[in-house]
C-alpha cells in the first residue's frame, strides 16, 4: 500500500510506509523498559542520517543573502515519536521564500532537497533500520552456548 503526501499540490508516494510503520510498532511492542528505550533510540539514530543528508542539501539550495536562512536549517529527533525531521529555526520567513507570497516569486529549497535526495534517502533508511531490526532480533534472541543460554 503506498501514502501519497501532498504539500500545496506537489505529491508524492512513499512505497511501504504502512507496512514499515506496522514492522517497528511490532517490535517495540515487544520491549519494555531499557530495551525498548534502546530500540527507540536505535530508531532516532538511524532516521537522523536521511534527515542530515537531507538538511545539508536544503543549505545548498537554500538562497542566501546573510545566511540566516541557510544557519536556520536543522535536522532533529522526533521527542515523542520514533524518527527525525528536518525544519528551519528562527526564520520566520523561510515558508514565504520556499512558496512564495503575492509579491514575490517562491525560491523553494526544501522540496527540491527532498525530491533530489528521495530515492538515495529510502535507500539509507532501509540500511539503517535493517542493522537496528537485526542487532534489536539478535540481542533479545535465544542463543545457545555449549547447551547453556546466554
Amino acid at each position: 500500500m503506498a501514502r501519497t503526501i501532498s504539500l500545496k499540490g506537489k505529491a508524492f508516494k512513499l512505497e511501504g510506509v504502512p507496512q514499515l510503520v506496522k514492522t517497528l510498532q511490532t517490535m517495540a511492542r515487544t520491549f519494555e523498559g531499557d530495551g525498548k528505550d534502546a530500540f527507540d533510540s536505535r530508531v532516532r539514530d538511524a532516521m537522523m542520517v536521511p534527515a542530515e543528508m537531507i538538511a545539508d542539501e536544503a543549505r545548498h539550495m537554500a538562497p542566501s543573502v546573510t545566511g540566516a536562512l541557510r544557519k536556520s536549517i536543522i535536522a532533529s529527533k522526533l521527542k515523542h515519536s520514533v524518527g527525525a525531521m528536518v525544519w528551519t529555526h528562527g526564520v520566520r520567513y523561510a515558508a514565504w521564500i520556499e512558496f512564495g507570497t503575492s509579491k514575490m516569486s517562491a525560491q523553494p529549497f526544501m522540496r527540491p532537497a527532498i525530491n533530489a535526495l528521495r530515492p538515495m534517502a529510502a535507500n539509507v533508511i532501509a540500511e539503517q533500520l535493517g542493522k537496528v531490526v537485526t542487532d534489536m532480533a539478535n540481542q533479545t534472541a535465544w542463543h545457545e552456548k555449549d547447551g547453556t543460554p546466554t
